[in-house]
């Protein structure tokens, strides 16, 4: 058992009376302390998982790649997202997840010609683009018609935030949200973490999705648009990722004041406790130790240091139910080890080449226990 996830999922954090709750994440006020080590599993030991890497020769041709490999026969949705830049990109990888499309990457004023190939071949009829004329240029989102000839629609808001709330009021208007992940829209790791948990969905919910909803994470408090947003959406429990140096004290007391005891707080002491902290939640069942049932069986690994081709996988884990950790380049993230080996995965898949994660971090040499306080 890993006893830091152990602590971090177990404690009652300093703010109003939001609490780190049970994996599950659904009852505040009966969340026992959860170990994060799937100690209830009765499964059989699993053999050592098959070992894979996706990647390409940039994060455009890893994104094309990974659209070829979980689309083979095409898809009649593409989402379209800018690679160089990550907000809009977050929010976009679940709501791929929930119509189960591929996400792809572009650069802002030019088709990459791996997309532009992986488009043809995926024969869309609608093409999503995410982001204003800024993120993605209208000269990109002519070529995607000229060459596909689909119908391309552009979702978008004045900034990163209203993006945010476009794309889940676009794509989950017409289902609701059963749980929605908050997180900071200001960096990048926590939210990524995030949208593959949302993309897999909840165990527990009553059939509606999971959506990641980015906010200014620094603000004094949750604005009224996220607020209505939430609302509006049926949102019954939220998922706040990310320590205070990520979201404020503000925004947690506001959320846990329109939430009452139905906000979880998930917060590592660095990216790759936080991003493990938010899979074991993700994939466990309502008792906080069991692992969750339908999970793919696959585990994708992807560099914590940059965003490209963890955002790129995200979409596709997050429609096949697989998680996804962020690892440090030279070794295998510490945490993994329980993850990995509680959810018996049977596939271990490393996303971008050599120089995003090394091959000792591919073959699952776990990095040395990280000193705590």
């Amino acid at each position: 058992m890993n006893p830091h996830i152990a602590r971090a999922l177990g404690v009652t954090a300093a703010v109003g009376g939001i609490v780190a709750l049970s994996l599950a994440g659904v009852t505040a006020a009966t969340a026992e302390p959860a170990t994060g080590s799937f100690d209830g599993a009765a499964a059989a030991v699993a053999s050592a998982p098959v070992l894979d890497r996706y990647q390409g020769s940039d994060r455009f041709a890893t994104s094309a790649d990974i659209a070829g490999r979980a689309y083979p026969g095409g898809s009649g949705t593409v989402i379209i997202a800018n690679g160089v830049q990550f907000p809009d990109a977050l929010s976009a990888a679940p709501a791929a997840a929930k119509i189960k499309a591929p996400l792809l990457l572009t650069a802002p004023t030019a088709l990459p010609s791996s997309v532009a190939k992986r488009l043809v071949a995926l024969k869309p009829r609608n093409v999503v683009v995410v982001g204003g004329v800024n993120a993605v240029s209208p000269a990109v989102a002519s070529e995607i018609g000229r060459i596909t000839g689909a119908t391309v629609e552009r979702v978008q808001g004045a900034d990163r935030y209203a993006t945010s709330r476009a794309v889940v009021d676009a794509f989950f208007a017409d289902t609701g949200v059963y749980r929605a992940f908050v997180t900071s829209g200001q960096n990048f790791p926590d939210a990524i973490s995030a949208s593959a948990a949302a993309g897999a969905g909840s165990t527990d919910s009553t059939g509606a999705p999971d959506a990641v909803v980015l906010v200014p994470g620094l603000a004094s408090g949750v604005d009224d648009a996220t607020s209505t947003l939430l609302d509006s959406l049926g949102v019954e429990t939220v998922a706040v990722v990310g320590g205070p140096a990520a979201v404020s004290d503000g925004i947690l007391r506001d959320l846990d004041a329109q939430f009452p005891d139905q906000v979880a707080l998930l917060a590592g002491e660095d990216r790759y406790e936080t991003s493990a902290f938010v899979s074991f939640f993700a994939f466990s069942d309502a008792t906080g130790d069991t692992p969750r049932t339908d999970d793919s069986g696959t585990v994708y690994l992807a560099s914590g240091q940059n965003f490209p081709d963890a955002l790129s996988i995200a979409a596709v884990a997050g429609a096949e139910k697989s998680p996804v950790l962020l690892t440090p380049p030279g070794c295998t993230n510490f945490f993994a080890a329980d993850l990995i080996s509680g959810l018996a995965s049977e596939r271990v898949v490393t996303i971008g080449g050599p120089a995003a994660v090394s091959e000792n971090a591919a073959t699952l040499n776990y990095c040395s226990e990280p000193a705590r306080r």
